[in-house]
C-alpha cells in the first residue's frame, strides 16, 4: 500500500523564512501549494493538506494593514478552492512585534489519533 502524507503548512513561518531569503512576497498570491504539497508527497498519497495562520486584522485608517488582510484573503479564499483545510490563530503583539498564536493547537493531529497512526506528516 502506499504510504499517507500529511501535509501541514505554517503560514506564518513560511512568510518570514521567504522574507528572509528576500523573495518577493507579493509572489506567495501566485505560488503552486498544491503543486509544493505534492512535491513533498512524492510517490507517495497526499491524503490531507492544511494551511494554518494567524488572522491579521486592520484597524480603520490602517492602510498597509487592510492591503495585508485583503492579499490574505484572496490567498486563503485560493486555499479552500483548492481544498485545503484551513487553520486560524491570531495574531499577538510582544515586544513590539506580531506573534502568531493558536493556529496549531487547531490542526487535526492534536484531536484525531488515527490521522497520525494513518500519515506521515511533511
Amino acid at each position: 500500500m502506499k504510504k499517507r502524507i500529511f501535509a501541514a503548512v505554517d503560514g506564518s513561518n513560511l512568510y518570514h523564512r521567504l522574507k528572509e531569503e528576500r523573495v518577493d512576497l507579493h509572489n506567495l498570491l501566485n505560488f503552486d501549494y498544491t503543486g509544493f504539497a505534492k512535491f513533498l508527497a512524492g510517490k507517495r498519497k497526499l491524503a490531507y493538506k492544511c494551511y494554518y495562520v494567524g488572522l491579521v486584522r486592520a484597524k480603520p485608517g490602517n492602510k498597509k494593514a487592510l492591503e495585508m488582510m485583503a492579499n490574505q484573503h484572496r490567498l486563503l479564499t485560493r486555499l479552500k478552492k483548492e481544498e485545503w483545510n484551513l487553520f486560524y490563530g491570531y495574531l499577538l503583539k510582544i515586544g513590539g512585534k506580531y506573534r502568531e498564536k493558536g493556529s496549531m493547537s487547531r490542526l487535526p493531529w492534536t484531536s484525531s489519533p488515527a490521522l497520525t497512526r494513518t500519515c506521515t506528516t511533511v
